[in-house]
């Protein structure tokens, strides 16, 4: 027989913005079997407490994790495989290096996997794959707090305008879904804001992943259309610069 052709090293990566290293991080093979070890333990853990062997940070966000899985079962996801070429992901002013690994499910279903390199070993970012969020929706929209609160979001462009946002000269608007698209809500920004021009289409690509800080306006008169605050980061990975 003819032995398979070995698997490719993950082409060389750019240097990340914000990093004051020389040598840029490069994952090489070797790296590789290292991610799929702990995806394949994060994605096959029988309990969220057993995944968290696996987790960036884990007692960080254990307090996160205890109060969201008392609110909605855990599953396992499982794991069938992995992408061959992880991505370095760009994190701002962090020092940290991570990846994002291609994985599936076992149910066929395709996410991807931020992976923080550790001396212990790859490690997974939990609030990003969860889709982690400083309230939950509903409760979001039962109580329309006025103060801001995190939540990531799929964002596009859209053209609805209503109630306290119907003038298009002074707001622009975005349809913001939840990551599991079960329930969504109208953002608006301000015309001509840096904050709009950041959320705004780019290279072609509409639909964006970003963690936005969202508010309801005093006296909503609805309880689904908000004030986009702020802008945490693009993409769901929001680590600190010094853990």
């Amino acid at each position: 027989g003819v032995d398979p052709p070995p698997r490719p090293s993950p082409p060389p990566a750019e240097e990340p913005a914000g990093k004051t290293e020389d040598v840029p991080f490069k994952p090489v093979a070797t790296d590789l079997v290292q991610m799929e070890a702990s995806a394949k333990g994060f994605l096959e853990a029988p309990t969220w407490q057993d995944a968290f062997r696996w987790v960036y940070l884990p007692e960080k966000v254990r307090p996160k994790a205890e109060a969201w899985y008392a609110a909605r079962p855990y599953k396992t996801p499982g794991f069938k495989e992995t992408s061959v070429e992880p991505i370095v992901l760009p994190i701002g002013e962090s020092e940290i290096d991570v990846v994002g690994l291609d994985v599936q499910t076992a149910d066929y279903v395709d996410r991807q996997l931020a992976l923080v390199r550790t001396p212990e070993g790859y490690r997974v970012d939990w609030e990003s794959w969860a889709g982690w969020s400083e309230s939950s929706w509903e409760d979001f929209k039962k109580e329309r707090p006025t103060e801001p609160k995190l939540f990531r979001v799929m964002c596009s462009p859209t053209t609805y305008y209503n109630f306290s946002f119907k003038d298009e000269a002074e707001w622009v608007s975005f349809r913001l879904e939840s990551p599991e698209r079960d329930e969504f809500l109208y953002g608006y920004s301000p015309v001509g804001d840096v904050l709009t021009a950041r959320l705004s289409p780019l290279d072609g690509i509409k639909e964006r992943s970003v963690i936005l800080k969202l508010r309801f306006p005093a006296g909503a008169e609805t309880d689904n259309q908000v004030i986009i605050d702020g802008i945490v980061g693009t993409g769901w990975v929001d680590l600190p610069a010094n853990p």
